[in-house]
């Protein structure tokens, strides 16, 4: 039995790794045919996936989130409740906010807990957006505690609407709709400031080069939206992007699927070394190595302290051979990411 203790470490640590990569379970409307597209996100052409676990560390901390429903959301499909039923949306706990005083700002304290939603926060937006205004103009180095928190919480905010701007504006009912009254000509006096908004506020690029384009012109919804104001065809993509919209928001889940493969079908052909590498990164971004890293080095830190106490010599090999696992992992990954990101 101790002899065998460190190839089963091995096993537990493989054991480990194989669970993470498996392939996420199949939800409603969870969107995986567009969350391995690839868009435009500051400078790097990367899934839609890898955006939306960044926005969801920076404003939660963690990768997974609770809806009001009771649902828990990774990632992805939060990312598309947010752009596509942000009402609905703004009633998930996804900011956490630890600080007293900025806490103070909208009616909550320490007891209340540290995770909120956005409703939570709606009648105090002015107020933080002041305090933040205020405190962007001290020193870095001479902010205290509340004046970097509710910076911090302004950044998560604007972060947030953002995203609930980028693949429509947040009060548009049907994009569809939208996008046939912009072609009739219809409202192009109004929609100018509005399609300058939606270009402003995008998070990321989500329309696809055309033809003949580099792989790295992607535009965003509302600069496309404003060149149909000014005369322009629409870019194929906004038609595409409208039904899969206007299905979610139905909760059609048979349109939505067809809608979603047709357009990631339109992206793949123009697109298809890079839809290629963003499908093997949505892949990586599964795997979580570094995660599964952590938990192996804190594995054989726990065999190292077990040591102590029984089979010394045979943990201690146990715990050698986690760590070994956990830095190769911890190694591969950063190949990965690094080859990932050219």
């Amino acid at each position: 039995m101790r002899r065998r203790l460190p190839r089963l470490a091995w096993a537990l640590a493989a054991l480990i790794a194989l669970s993470a990569a498996r392939p996420p379970q199949r939800r409603d409307f969870d969107g995986a045919a567009l969350t391995v597209l690839p868009v435009l996100h500051d400078g790097r052409v990367k899934p839609l996936d890898t955006v939306a676990r960044a926005s969801m560390l920076t404003l939660l901390g963690k990768q997974r989130v609770q809806a009001a429903d009771g649902r828990t959301l990774e990632p992805g499909p939060w990312l598309l409740e947010t752009m596509l039923r942000p009402k609905e949306a703004d009633r998930i706990k996804i900011f956490r906010v630890d600080d007293p005083d900025v806490l103070g700002l909208f009616g909550r304290s320490t007891e209340d807990g540290r995770y909120y939603s956005f409703d939570d926060m709606a009648g105090a937006i002015r107020s933080i957006r002041a305090q933040a205004a205020a405190a962007a103009d001290i020193d870095a180095s001479r902010r205290g505690r509340f004046q970097s928190a509710v910076l911090r919480l302004e950044e998560s905010l604007t972060l947030y609407q953002g995203l609930k701007n980028t693949l429509q504006a947040e009060d548009t009912d049907s994009l569809s709709d939208e996008l046939a009254a912009v072609v009739r000509r219809g409202r192009p006096a109004e929609f100018v400031e509005r399609c300058r908004f939606l270009a402003r506020a995008a998070v990321f690029r989500p329309l696809a080069p055309l033809s003949g384009e580099e792989p790295r012109d992607f535009d965003s919804v509302g600069a496309a939206l404003l060149s149909v104001v000014e005369g322009a065809a629409p870019h194929p993509a906004l038609a595409r992007l409208a039904v899969v919209s206007d299905a979610y928001r139905r909760a059609d889940k048979a349109v939505f699927d067809a809608a979603a493969a047709d357009y990631a079908a339109w992206v793949e052909e123009r697109l298809p070394r890079a839809s290629a590498r963003a499908r093997r990164e949505a892949l990586f971004n599964r795997a979580e190595p570094f995660y599964l890293g952590m938990l192996l080095y804190g594995l054989a830190l726990l065999l190292s302290f077990m040591s102590w106490l029984v089979w010394p010599e045979e943990l201690r090999r146990g715990a050698y051979g986690l760590l070994a696992a956990a830095l190769g992992l911890h190694t591969a990954g950063l190949a990965v990411r690094m080859w990932l990101e050219g």
